[in-house]
This record gives structure tokens, sequence and C-alpha cells, in this order.
């Protein structure tokens, strides 16, 4: 599965959360783009914006970890079978998610399905 539709189900999470979000472009960009990718400023405004917004800030932290969970691709099998049980409990905890985006992204997980 593509991290853009991980992604793309943060992003509309997010907007369901804090609704003035869409205005804030700044914000919106630094949410998207990769911590490693940001300056020190733009690191100072994320934690800033997390701190005011606990429920985003717990999203945030998930989906770094699903991204660094699903983002290395060349392992061996004695390895993924150690991460498999891991990549399940978030699938599980996406299941339980009471946002409509991380439900659906929860069904595209478990039946492999690439479109929207």
């Amino acid at each position: 599965m593509p991290l853009r539709f991980i992604k793309h189900a943060y992003m509309q999470t997010c907007h369901r959360i804090n609704l003035e979000i869409k205005y804030q472009r700044g914000v919106l960009s630094i949410l998207r783009t990769r911590p490693e990718n940001l300056s020190e400023y733009k690191k100072d405004k994320l934690q800033n914006f997390l701190k005011l917004n606990p429920a985003i800030q717990a999203l945030y932290l998930f989906k770094e970890r699903l991204f660094k969970l699903l983002k290395y691709k060349l392992r061996k099998a004695r390895h993924c079978k150690l991460l498999i049980p891991i990549f399940l409990d978030m699938v599980k905890q996406l299941k339980a998610a009471t946002f409509e985006p991380l439900v659906k992204l929860e069904k595209r997980f478990i039946s492999g399905e690439k479109k929207s």
C-alpha cells in the first residue's frame, strides 16, 4: 500500500479534528513533510502546534510509526515475522478509530484495495 493513502487519510482526519487547519497552509505543509526534512524553525513550529492539539499529536505520532514500519522494503523474512504483530496491532487501532478516513484506511489494509 502506498504511503500516500496513509497520508491522505491522516490529513482528512486532521481536517475533521480541527476545522480551522485548512486555513493554515504553513501548518498543513509542515504536517505533510517528513520530520527529517524539516528545518529547526519548522520543527519548533510543529511542536508548538502539536502541543496545542493533543488529538492531532497522537495521530501524527501514529502516522510516523506506521510510516517507519512500512517504509523499509529490504528486510529479511526473520525480521518481517517480528514486525507482523506490530503491524496487525496498528491495523486493529485503525479499526477502533471513530473517524471515517481511518476506518476506510483499515479496510483498505485488510482488503489490499488500491483504489479509493
